[in-house]
This record gives C-alpha cells, sequence and structure tokens, in this order.
C-alpha cells in the first residue's frame, strides 16, 4: 500500500512527517510510505497545495495540519478503505 506525503520542506510538512511516522509505528502498519519534496514530482502528481497526503491513490489532507487524532482517523480509515478491512 503507498501512503505519500507531497511538501515542500516547510515547518508545516515536516511536523505532518513526524505524525504520519508515529502513528504508523503506533499501529504497526507496514506500507511504502514516501515523504516527496521534489516539486516536480509535487507537480506530477496534480497536487496543488501542500502539504498533501494521499493514500492508495485518494487525498486525505490537502494544505493544512490536522491535529493529530484527525490525522490518524483519516489515515487508518482511509487505509481500511483500500485493504478493504478493519485495521483498529
Amino acid at each position: 500500500m503507498e501512503v505519500r506525503l507531497y511538501g515542500a520542506g516547510c515547518s508545516r510538512c515536516e511536523k505532518i512527517d513526524a505524525l504520519v511516522k508515529q502513528i504508523l509505528s503506533r499501529h504497526g502498519l507496514r506500507v511504502d510510505y514516501q515523504y516527496l519534496t521534489d516539486l516536480k514530482e509535487i507537480a506530477r502528481a496534480g497536487i496543488f497545495a501542500t502539504p498533501a497526503l494521499v493514500v492508495a491513490g485518494d487525498m486525505v489532507v490537502s494544505g493544512r495540519v490536522p491535529s493529530e487524532k484527525d490525522l490518524e482517523d483519516f489515515l487508518l480509515k482511509a487505509i481500511d478503505k483500500a485493504e478493504g478491512e478493519k485495521i483498529y
């Protein structure tokens, strides 16, 4: 399962990167997670606002840093949807 964080390296992007790593670790989730900062890659993905978190091709967060609880809910629900099962 691919989880991608697109960001320009700003403090908001770094914060969400750290939160995503904590959430994935806390739940023991094994996913293909990448934090992508290359502007060409961001444009190629059709991202208009960063940070942008994409799970299995579906945008979960764009242009803001949600609370840790909201981010956890968004991330787990998106992974559930992509895998077709409840993981938490």
